[in-house]
């Protein structure tokens, strides 16, 4: 069965799989978490989507997994660190 990791729940209070969090400089949260799909609950579970992972999570904003890529390469471009966990710590 699917553990969500400690630090990434203790941040968010998401237990869904596929998510990723973004913390810009400025403190400004980005979820990016699976979009509701009635097929897939059925089997699954309920899904929070976008709307409702604003709402109940406390994040600032939420998007589709799949455009995280797209959106950190737009983000990141005038960055020149980012901070990414790992199994040992942070990078």
């Amino acid at each position: 069965p699917f553990r969500q990791n400690s630090h990434f729940y203790y941040l968010t209070g998401s237990l869904e799989p596929d998510s990723i969090l973004l913390i810009d400089s400025e403190g400004r949260t980005t979820l990016f978490n699976p979009p509701r799909d009635k097929e897939a609950e059925l089997w699954n579970g309920k899904r929070l989507g976008q709307e409702d992972a604003v709402l109940q999570l406390d994040v600032d904003e939420a998007f589709s997994y799949d455009l995280f890529p797209q959106m950190l390469k737009e983000r990141m471009a005038s960055k020149s660190l980012i901070y990414s966990p790992r199994e040992d710590g942070f990078l």
